[in-house]
């Protein structure tokens, strides 16, 4: 039992080993094969793009012309290499058109992303608990029609005003980025519409929960607006603010929340905080259908903080009620 011990843990280390070797030679080689820039048309307006400034977003929700989703790591050279790219064709003076970068994590962990986004301005960091491995794998297989199981990073895709994706590439592949975008640049226009804009309701807005403001994010779409298709503004339904019923350790390492179910919501968001005002980041994402969730490996001295809202989907678009009061999960004093 000894011998089998040995060889379980030397098998176990050589194969961690092995994989680490693969994930340096794929993230950190200088220029590593990859798919080159290549033409499509996928619709990617109901992309939902969590940013770890709390907020939710959809590519409907910019004001800028052209957006760029780079699926990759923080710690990957090429992903950086192409997020540079980027950010210097934001600056072209050929460039006619405004340009939105995001970074779309795709690590479980969401380790190193804050420091990576002050030092990126320029760039939308967004992240999910699990990464954004499924969703990248998704649309490669719908923008290059072909089961893809290993990708080299990061995955780029390139959106038109029509939140189309336009164009995918996989890879380090920064020339084939600089001509997609200079040739949507070069395009002609959209037509105006000649539609009488519509008037704005004189509906009182919501005013914001605590911890979130009421102006527009950076990307030009509130939290609690989306836009159709056309860009005008859209009524958002009238969904209803949760209750969260409690939060209540299980195990002293979990904690399970539960709340009661709103009517008419196609699903719920739920956030976790160690502070009561500040610093709330999404741990899941949960279906109309449920009213309860397990939160595992928290620490059993800490205090935590959850909050909870409803979305509906509309025309790809999602809308979110306010908030729910924060419910406190206390931690052992022993």
């Amino acid at each position: 039992m000894r011998d089998f011990g040995k060889s379980f843990s030397k098998n176990f280390v050589l194969k961690m080993f092995g994989l680490l070797v693969c994930l340096i030679f794929v993230c950190a080689a200088p220029h590593p094969a990859g798919a080159a820039m290549q033409q499509t048309d996928v619709d990617g307006s109901g992309i939902e793009i969590c940013g770890i400034d709390g907020k939710t977003y959809t590519p409907n929700g910019f004001s800028e012309d052209i957006v760029i989703l780079f699926f990759g790591r923080t710690g990957c050279p090429n992903t950086r290499n192409m997020i540079a790219q980027g950010k210097s064709l934001m600056n072209d003076y050929s460039m006619d058109k405004s340009l939105k970068l995001v970074l779309m994590d795709v690590d479980a962990e969401d380790a190193g992303m804050e420091s990576f986004a002050s030092a990126n301005p320029e760039l939308l960091v967004a992240h999910c608990e699990g990464g954004y491995s499924s969703l990248m794998f998704r649309l490669l297989s719908q923008t290059m029609e072909e089961n893809i199981s290993s990708v080299t990073l990061p995955a780029t895709f390139v959106l038109r005003k029509d939140r189309r994706i336009v164009f995918a590439s996989t890879g380090y592949d920064a020339s084939g980025l600089a001509d997609a975008v200079l040739s949507l640049s070069a395009e002609e226009p959209s037509k105006p519409s000649t539609e009488e804009p519509s008037k704005p309701s004189a509906e009182e807005p919501s005013k914001p929960s605590a911890g979130e403001s009421s102006k527009p994010s950076a990307g030009g779409m509130s939290t609690q607006q989306g836009t159709t298709d056309s860009g005008s503004s859209s009524r958002k339904p009238n969904l209803k603010k949760p209750s969260l019923r409690s939060a209540k350790r299980k195990a002293g390492t979990k904690a399970v929340v539960k709340w009661k179910k709103v009517s008419g919501a196609d699903g719920y968001e739920l956030q976790m905080s160690t502070k009561s005002k500040k610093g709330f980041k999404r741990i899941a994402k949960l279906s109309a259908k449920k009213t309860a969730y397990t939160k595992k490996k928290l620490s059993k001295k800490k205090n935590y903080y959850f909050r909870l809202r409803a979305y509906k989907i509309v025309d790809g678009n999602y809308y979110y009620s306010d908030w729910s009061k924060v419910k406190k999960l206390s931690g052992s004093k022993k």
